[in-house]
């Protein structure tokens, strides 16, 4: 749909408790949000989960990819215990 009617899209840094504000004062439509993050937004943004409808995908691979970021002072030894301990699937 979003092909076929070639919507404005607005690219932001926003964070998504500004961007679910934006929907619910409908300043904008709708927002592509990870499904476990969606709760704890609507929560933050101080709306009810009722005030909002959630679209799920029947194609969209389960979870998600999150990256963890450390700046050059952390220690290698740190490094390597962090990667032993996250669990990869695949």
């Amino acid at each position: 749909m979003i092909n076929q009617r070639q919507p404005t899209q607005i690219v932001t840094t926003d964070e998504n408790l500004l961007m679910i504000k934006a929907i619910r004062l409908n300043k904008d439509l709708y927002m592509f949000l990870a499904p476990e993050e969606a709760d704890a937004a609507i929560v933050a943004a101080c709306f009810d989960e009722s005030q909002f409808k959630r679209i799920t995908f029947a194609d969209m691979p389960i979870g998600e990819y999150r990256h963890l970021m450390c700046s050059k002072n952390v220690p290698d030894s740190v490094i390597n215990r962090l990667n032993a301990a996250i669990r990869f699937n695949g």
